[in-house]
């Protein structure tokens, strides 16, 4: 029995081309074929109105156009009818050329979901830079996207409802499934692997699957606010103004702090106003050997940083330039944070603060932090009726925080940990009138004023208790720098009332 089939020569498909990388974007963000081939044909026929041209063989008069002639046909008619055969041609070779490439991309898939595999393949020749490319783009999260899915559990059934995701985030459905797919198998080879316990999530991501520090990042604390199942869903009310955006960053200072013992973030844990060496060394002072592993873009975001602590450019940018550096510095933090649980030995000293703040009558502790935090407050230069509020809330304020600190161990407590800073901390000071940056002051105060009433050269045990304390409100500071930030001014105002 003989059989029919077509064989088809031609060069080994290398995505060099900027159509190739258009139409392999397309496909990652899950357009179909009919999609791609329409914009395709949009953007030709603008360029091709842009510059004037015209299709054809004939300067003059095509030979479609003769042809028509020869039939009797009109000028106008002869045009018309030659635009919608030249449409009609390119839009049967977009076609083929875009489903031929969609093939391609299909067959690829299983390697980009392991991309140790990619470069040993041999169906499609690319190079180092163009695999880590596909990669990247293969990997990325969507914001809207992961905002639904963040405080669900990741599951078949969650997977269902992703047909609701797109309709809402307006995101095409296979789209959503790739993200989802991609999140879902990054969490069974963690929980498949002893890397939990001994090994840096965000480096394993990092060499396993090939990603930029950045997105491993982000991967890292998608993890963790998926592991911990903290209760971030979009219908609890005092995280629904909280994007994707807002939660990963907090669980980045959570995992630094919270997690890892946070010494890598000097950055803002020196005096408020006045970075520290690694804050300079990370905006503008990189060695060659760092900056080798940096991207162009970083480069050249780390200068205009150095540039605007020089008081070279535009002084807006300053606050701008701040996020960046610790944002850099809470991403390289990760590599050193192992595993994706909270710190025990940390929470028991916690336990032990708050029973020293308020369970021991015997202990001068509050007396001693208020006396000293209100003094610090009071030079940092924060008005006096707003020094006032703090005075008249401290006492609430600090049990609150000491009892969320203290509930960590207890999966009830912590998985509300977001809920009860907002609820139990920020929406108090918010409404006895502090803005955020007054916020950020009270929290550091705390800070200082606890290591001030138990002098680090004292005991052991009490400058474990400092380190602690110290570890515990950055981690909240952090929290609060995303939760109230100014993209949410309807939530919180972001007037100051420092002097």
């Amino acid at each position: 029995m003989q059989s029919l089939f077509d064989v088809v020569v031609c060069e080994p498909v290398t995505l060099d081309t900027e159509s190739d990388r258009s139409m392999f974007v397309s496909w990652v963000r899950g357009l179909s074929v009919h999609e791609v081939v329409s914009r395709r044909l949009a953007d030709f026929e603008k360029e091709v109105s842009a510059s004037n041209a015209r299709i054809g063989n004939l300067p003059a008069m095509s030979r479609v156009q003769l042809s028509f002639r020869r039939r009797g046909s009109t000028a106008e008619e002869t045009t018309q009818d030659e635009a919608l055969s030249q449409r009609r041609q390119l839009e049967t070779l977009f076609g083929k050329d875009t489903a031929d490439a969609y093939r391609v991309f299909d067959t690829m898939e299983h390697f980009l979901r392991q991309p140790e595999h990619l470069r040993g393949q041999l169906q499609v020749q690319l190079g180092e830079t163009t695999q880590a490319w596909m990669v990247e783009r293969y990997h990325e999260l969507d914001d809207s996207v992961l905002r639904e899915i963040l405080g669900k559990k990741v599951t078949s059934k969650t997977r269902k409802d992703l047909d609701d995701v797109s309709e809402l985030t307006h995101v095409p459905l296979r789209s959503c499934h790739r993200q989802y797919d991609n999140i879902q198998r990054l969490l069974g080879n963690l929980e498949d692997s002893v890397i939990l316990q001994h090994l840096s999530v965000a480096k394993e991501v990092q060499d396993k699957l090939g990603l930029p520090l950045r997105l491993s990042a982000k991967y890292t604390a998608v993890a963790f606010l998926l592991h911990v199942r903290f209760h971030v869903q979009r219908a609890k009310r005092l995280t629904a103004h909280m994007t994707a955006y807002d939660l990963c960053w907090s669980a980045m200072g959570m995992l630094n702090y919270w997690v890892g013992d946070g010494k890598y973030l000097g950055a803002y844990e020196a005096s408020r106003g006045k970075p520290c060496l690694r804050e300079k060394e990370a905006c503008g002072r990189t060695s060659t050997k760092k900056r080798m592993g940096l991207s162009l873009l970083d480069v050249e975001a780390q200068s205009k940083r150095a540039n605007t602590q020089a008081g070279v450019g535009d002084p807006a940018d300053k606050d701008a330039a701040r996020r960046e550096g610790w944002q850099n510095e809470m991403e390289q933090g990760l590599l050193t944070v192992v595993g994706l649980e909270f710190d025990k030995k940390w929470i028991r000293l916690l336990r032990v603060i708050k029973t020293q703040l308020f369970g021991d009558y015997r202990s001068n502790l509050f007396d001693d932090l208020r006396q000293h935090a209100m003094a610090d407050l009071q030079e940092a230069g924060l008005l006096p009726p707003t020094v006032e509020a703090v005075s008249q809330s401290f006492r609430p304020l600090v049990k609150a925080l000491a009892s969320i600190g203290s509930g960590l161990s207890m999966s009830k407590e912590y998985r509300d940990v977001f809920e009860d800073l907002i609820e139990k901390v920020g929406n108090p000071l918010r409404d006895a009138g502090l803005g955020l940056k007054d916020t950020v002051s009270v929290l550091e105060s705390l800070v200082q004023g606890f290591a001030k009433a138990c002098p680090p050269e004292s005991e052991a045990g009490e400058t474990e208790m400092v380190d602690a304390w110290r570890r515990y409100i950055f981690g909240v500071r952090m929290c609060f720098r995303y939760a109230y930030r100014d993209g949410h001014q309807g939530f919180w105002s972001t007037r100051s009332r420092h002097g």
